[in-house]
C-alpha cells in the first residue's frame, strides 16, 4: 500500500501550489528516482487526538502512519500538529515511539463553546466556518496559533479530513498542501438527512448543507491536490467540477508475512471501528439485510 501513498505525496511535492509559492524541480524533488537532497520539514495537520497505546490506533491512525512512512525518507523533519477534541499533553518521545520514526508534535486549543444562535443558524448558512461543530476550528485564537506556525515555512502541508483545513483555509501560506478528504462529508451529510424523518430540525439541517458542500468545494480550490479513498469518490467529485487534482488513496493495511489459518468453524468477520457511523450502518445492513439474505 505505500506505493500508492508515496504516489500521492509526490505528485504534491514536484507541482507548484496552483498560482502561489514556488515549485519543487525534480532536480531538488526527493521523491524523484536518484535525488539525493531532503526538503526540511512536512507539516500534518489533524483533528485526532495524540495517539499513546495500540488500543488508539484506529483506521485513520493506519492511514496517516503509512503517509508518515511515505514521508519519512523525502523530509528532514516531520511535525504533527493536532486540533483535538480531548486535550491530552502531547510527548514527541511517546509520539515517536507510536509512529515508529521520528516525529515532533504540537496542540493547538479549538474553542469548545456552542456557536451564538445567529452565526449558527443565520450566517452559517453561507459559511461553514460559523456553523457548530466546524466553528471550532476559525476561531480567532486558533488562526492565529496556526499562522505562527505556518510563519516558519515548512515545505509541504498534509491535511487530515476537512477540519483542519477549515483553519488552513483561513490562513496564509505557500507550501503544497495534500487535503486527505478520506470521506466527501457533505456526501455522507446527505445520506444521513435523507434517511431522517420529516421535521423541522430536518428542514434547518437541509437548510444548512450547502455551506459544507461548498466548504468542500473551495478547500479543494485551496489544496494543491484533494486525496480521496476511493476511485468511485474521485470521479463524484470530478463530475461535480471540483477544483484542483483529485487523487485516490485507498485504505489499506500491511498484511502479515506468516497470515494465520482459516477458522476451522465457518466465520465471518466484520472489521470495523462501530463508534464510525458508516461502519455501523454497513454492519446493521450486512445482519439485517444482507445475511437472512445469503442464509436463504
Amino acid at each position: 500500500h505505500h506505493p500508492i501513498r508515496n504516489r500521492a505525496v509526490r505528485s504534491v511535492v514536484a507541482c507548484r501550489p496552483s498560482g502561489r509559492g514556488r515549485a519543487i524541480h525534480p532536480v531538488d524533488n526527493p521523491i524523484s528516482p536518484g535525488a539525493r537532497p531532503r526538503l526540511s520539514t512536512a507539516l500534518v495537520l489533524t483533528t485526532f487526538f495524540p495517539p499513546e497505546t495500540e488500543a488508539d490506533r484506529g483506521g485513520m491512525h493506519r492511514r496517516v502512519g503509512a503517509m508518515l512512512q511515505a514521508l519519512r525518507p523525502r523530509f528532514r523533519r516531520i511535525e504533527m500538529l493536532h486540533i483535538p477534541a480531548p486535550i491530552r499533553s502531547t510527548d514527541s518521545a511517546k509520539q515517536s515511539a507510536f509512529w515508529g520514526m521520528d516525529v515532533h508534535t504540537s496542540t493547538l486549543t479549538r474553542h469548545e463553546g456552542a456557536a451564538p444562535f445567529l452565526d449558527d443558524h443565520i450566517r452559517g448558512l453561507t459559511d461553514l466556518s460559523r456553523q457548530h461543530p466546524y466553528h471550532r476550528y476559525a476561531s480567532p485564537d486558533l488562526l492565529r496559533a496556526l499562522q505562527a506556525r505556518l510563519d516558519t515555512h515548512p515545505d509541504l502541508i498534509i491535511v487530515d479530513r476537512l477540519e483542519p483545513m477549515i483553519a488552513l483555509r483561513r490562513c496564509t501560506t505557500n507550501a503544497p498542501i495534500l487535503l486527505d478528504l478520506n470521506d466527501i462529508v457533505h456526501k455522507m451529510e446527505r445520506a444521513a438527512l435523507a434517511g431522517q424523518r420529516p421535521g423541522l430540525r430536518k428542514a434547518l439541517a437541509w437548510a444548512k448543507w450547502p455551506a459544507l458542500f461548498w466548504e468542500e468545494r473551495r478547500a479543494a480550490k485551496r489544496a494543491t491536490r484533494t486525496a480521496v479513498c476511493s476511485a468511485t469518490d474521485a470521479d463524484y467529485l470530478r463530475r461535480l467540477g471540483f477544483p484542483g487534482t483529485v487523487v485516490t488513496i485507498p485504505n489499506a493495511i500491511a498484511m502479515p508475512a506468516h497470515p494465520p489459518g482459516p477458522a476451522t468453524d465457518p466465520t465471518v468477520l466484520f472489521l470495523g471501528t462501530y463508534g464510525y457511523p458508516p461502519n455501523r450502518a454497513a454492519a446493521e445492513r450486512l445482519v439485517q439485510r444482507l445475511w437472512p439474505l445469503i442464509l436463504a
